[in-house]
């Protein structure tokens, strides 16, 4: 289930005259383009576009009175210890008017889930079960933190060849906790990433090729750490 909700167009224009502040007190300049990419529960997402093929992501929040300094030192937490799944943090920005704040980071060419175009890739919900159980692991190892809403807007991907990459977004969501309390995120609803409860063989590779790729323990240790997943499925 993909949580979106439509962003009113008062909100957006407030938001956009955030952006403008925001770069006047940057670079000196207005932005050369501004573009809603997504709309979640609390926040709308933007494209800017600086010219000369340089661009970032925003995030300005629905409630102007709501701060995302808290959300911007999540997000670099999760991009010192495990940069490979997230966005590059670059700014937090409180306006002097009453426009509220914005999260400025790393724009990336990926997309929701559910938006990815992925005709021609081999077993492709297969390997984005085993994908995501490697990057929830390898996360929550360096970090200590896990992805409490795992649908289609939090998680994105992109097609490289015949295989997928994904990043996760929308950090303020990662909370602290064990790799249980990451992997019950993924299966407690089978709804919310049918594809990891389908292959669950896949993502259980995945999330013991974290496990190991992060240097703590032996395949075979992995596996044994992850007898738990018999609560969800007793194929194992």
């Amino acid at each position: 289930m993909v949580l979106r909700r439509e962003l009113h167009e008062d909100d957006q224009k407030k938001h956009r005259k955030l952006i403008q502040e925001y770069t006047m007190h940057r670079f000196g300049k207005a932005p050369f383009e501004v573009s809603l990419i997504g709309a979640g529960e609390q926040k709308g997402v933007y494209k800017i576009d600086y010219g000369e093929g340089t661009f970032v992501a925003s995030a300005a929040a629905r409630d102007p009175k709501q701060s995302l300094l808290e959300e911007y030192n999540i997000l670099t937490e999760l991009y010192v210890g495990a940069r490979e799944f997230f966005p590059k943090p670059i700014a937090h920005f409180s306006a002097e008017e009453d426009l509220g704040e914005l999260l400025i980071m790393e724009f990336l060419p990926h997309r929701d889930l559910d938006h990815i175009t992925h005709i021609g890739v081999t077993d492709y919900y297969k390997k984005l079960s085993r994908k995501i159980g490697r990057a929830i692991a390898l996360t929550n190892i360096k970090t200590g933190r896990y992805s409490s809403e795992p649908h289609d807007g939090n998680i994105l991907g992109i097609v490289n060849g015949d295989d997928v990459a994904i990043k996760f977004c929308d950090a303020i969501q990662f909370h602290k906790g064990g790799i249980a309390s990451a992997v019950d995120s993924i299966l407690c609803d089978r709804n919310m990433r049918p594809e990891c409860f389908r292959f669950i063989k896949h993502f259980r590779e995945g999330l013991v090729d974290g496990i190991t790729e992060a240097g703590q323990l032996s395949r075979d240790e992995a596996n044994k750490q992850l007898e738990f997943l018999r609560n969800y499925n007793d194929i194992f």
